[in-house]
């Protein structure tokens, strides 16, 4: 069992090794260990008992912090965080895309993809510890209700002919949700944008 799925009222703390083994899937357990887009994380408690903001060790050995509250420098910080994860995302997924199980086919990331995670994810605590396994998520969400037309008004949303709304359980945080467009011309699915699913 994943130490994320323990029940315990103790502030999280996420140590991670920074010697991630890239030959794993995202959704291995080995030694009750959980791989975070590079990371591996190897204690964790349920993150909606915490009281102080998250921290873990980067790939540099320097310690990452997620700041829990809603002042300007918190969600620049968590809008740099976000950044990031994209960034060693698409190192190791030089495609640019995930094949999602659910609707077998790709889920392709761009800079739509980014921006638009950014700006909502980086809003919320939650939603920033939900990019974190942005593999994940991509790899295992599920698509829920029918389809949707784009909204009328958003120009982000005019290139597509529907949007699909996915969601992925996730240990401690409960559920995420992934937005995804399909393309008019191609057909081409999109990560639109990722947050948490808060109540």
């Amino acid at each position: 069992m994943l130490c994320g799925a323990v029940q315990h009222t103790h502030n999280i703390i996420l140590i991670v090794n920074n010697k991630a083994d890239s030959k794993r899937q995202q959704t291995t357990t080995v030694d009750n260990k959980r791989l975070f887009n590079g990371f591996v994380l190897t204690i964790a408690f349920p993150l909606r008992h915490n009281t102080k903001q998250t921290t873990m060790e980067a790939q540099d050995n320097k310690t990452i912090e997620v700041p829990m509250g809603n002042t300007k420098e918190d969600i620049t910080a968590r809008e740099a965080i976000i950044s990031d994860v994209y960034r060693r995302w698409y190192e190791a997924n030089p495609s640019k895309a995930a094949y999602n199980t659910n609707l077998k086919d790709y889920i392709n990331v761009r800079f739509l993809s980014i921006n638009e995670t950014i700006h909502h994810a980086s809003m919320s605590y939650l939603s920033t510890l939900a990019v974190l396994q942005l593999d994940l998520i991509l790899k295992t969400a599920h698509q829920v209700g029918k389809p949707a037309k784009p909204k009328p008004n958003n120009k982000n949303q005019a290139d597509f002919s529907k949007i699909l709304i996915m969601e992925c359980p996730l240990i401690g945080i409960g559920t995420a949700k992934l937005t995804v467009g399909v393309k008019k011309k191609t057909g081409m699915k999109i990560q639109y944008c990722i947050t948490a699913i808060e109540t």
